[in-house]
């Protein structure tokens, strides 16, 4: 593997590290609604995981990540068209899409 791509690879883990240690899911959707810096340490978060899977979508797209394309859109969103941003969609990218990126970022950083 490329080292440029580990990089990026090594960025989506730091950034998933960080909404698990700063914007725990304790408490669930309830909790999460109510807490809005665990909304903006999410948004943070899944900007900076977009904008690494980006690089790795010009740079080795044929690495096997799920849902690039997905990824790259929610970044899009949260960055340009923020006002679509919705509470609900961001805890529903944490709770059931990032356990997925995780596990296939720290295969491929194996």
């Amino acid at each position: 593997m490329r080292p440029d791509v580990r990089t990026h690879l090594e960025w989506i883990r730091l950034a998933i590290e960080e909404m698990e240690q700063y914007a725990p899911l304790v408490g669930g959707f309830a909790a999460f609604k109510a807490d809005r810096a665990k909304q903006l340490i999410v948004e943070r978060c899944l900007i900076v995981i977009g904008e690494a899977v980006v690089r790795i979508g010009r740079e080795a797209p044929e690495l096997p990540l799920s849902e690039m394309k997905k990824i790259i859109m929610a970044r899009n969103i949260i960055v340009h068209d923020y006002e679509r941003v919705s509470i609900d969609i961001l805890f529903i990218i944490y709770d059931r899409h990032i356990p997925l990126l995780k596990s296939e970022v720290e295969a491929l950083l194996k």
